[in-house]
């Protein structure tokens, strides 16, 4: 633009793949937003803007802050390994969570957290079945499907979690939920595994790689039976 700033790096590194949004932002100055949808998702339009609503609206809800956004467990998603024993780590930036849920959690109580979180993928799980309306019947909105799902699973996996790390402090006391959360955790990292395998582009970041690969979820299918073992002989 006439200041000699860039406008596709409004997508950030993680945006620079050739997606929607880089696309939408390639056009804005052109065509209304309404415009664009109809351009680029035709007569599935309607649908996609129906279900990428209610899944904005549910992001409202998101317990953000800066260290949530950097040390949360999102950013591996189900990968995060567990353990029933203290890891006495810190979190490490946009990698390894560890059980250091305070430091994620830091401006919202825990009970906050959670409760947000959940209502949070509560909506985001209404606005994907409102694209599934459209399933498989256009190559472009099947893209944003698998994305919302892949999306779903990091932030479902952000909450179990933070769960899992606030409740192996007692395990004891939780054993059963703990079971529970390492069987969720499991079937994330199976259902992420398989649409990893359809999308090479699915756990890849730019500054670290690969975040995970379907091979190395496969390794924490593994990891959760190990820790229902090891719980269940609490």
């Amino acid at each position: 633009n006439e200041n000699g700033v860039n406008e596709y790096m409004l997508t950030w590194t993680l945006g620079g793949y050739p997606s929607p949004t880089l696309n939408y932002i390639a056009n804005y100055k052109n065509m209304s937003l309404d415009e664009w949808y109809d351009s680029y998702y035709g007569d599935y339009a309607s649908v996609v803007k129906r279900g990428v609503r209610v899944i904005s609206d549910s992001f409202r809800e998101y317990p953000f802050s800066v260290d949530h956004m950097y040390f949360s467990p999102q950013n591996l998603g189900p990968y995060n390994m567990w353990s029933p024993e203290p890891d006495d780590k810190p979190s490490t930036m946009v990698c390894f969570a560890y059980d250091d849920f305070e430091k994620w959690t830091v401006k919202y109580p825990y009970e906050v957290f959670v409760s947000q979180s959940e209502l949070m993928l509560c909506g985001w799980r209404r606005g994907i079945d409102i694209l599934k309306e459209a399933e498989g019947k256009s190559a472009d909105v099947d893209d944003l499907i698998r994305y919302a799902e892949v999306a779903y699973i990091h932030l479902h996996a952000d909450l179990i979690h933070t769960k899992y790390a606030y409740m192996k402090r007692d395990a004891k006391k939780y054993k059963s939920e703990l079971i529970m959360l390492a069987k969720e955790s499991a079937e994330d990292a199976k259902n992420l595994s398989l649409l990893a395998k359809e999308d090479a582009t699915i756990g890849y970041e730019a500054s670290n790689h690969y975040f995970y690969t379907p091979h190395l979820l496969r390794e924490k299918l593994l990891n959760s039976e190990k820790f229902i073992k090891e719980i269940e002989k609490l």
